[in-house]
């Protein structure tokens, strides 16, 4: 499935607190690159995303192309949901 870059996803990189404590105390946690990001929009891992697109994934740019996995999502059809308890 093609998916093309947007600013927002080719910010730069934002710095995370290593310690836990101190990543308690924050509103949220920004993803470590646009790589990340995308890998999770994908539901999938930066390493698989760099085997669809070889030599992209770390020098990501507004507007460059890659390629990601189709998912689907998942919805058990009707009767399913109590059978596999």
């Amino acid at each position: 499935m093609p998916y093309t870059v947007y600013r927002r996803r080719s910010a730069e990189r934002r710095s995370i607190a290593e310690q836990l404590v101190a990543q308690a105390k924050l509103k949220f946690l920004p993803y470590h690159d646009a790589a990340e990001a995308i890998a999770e929009k994908f539901h999938s891992d930066v390493h698989f995303l760099e085997q669809l697109n070889p030599g992209k994934m770390k020098t990501l740019k507004t507007g460059d192309q890659l390629m990601g996995a189709k998912c689907r999502t998942f919805r058990p059809r009707v009767g399913e949901r109590n059978q596999a308890r």
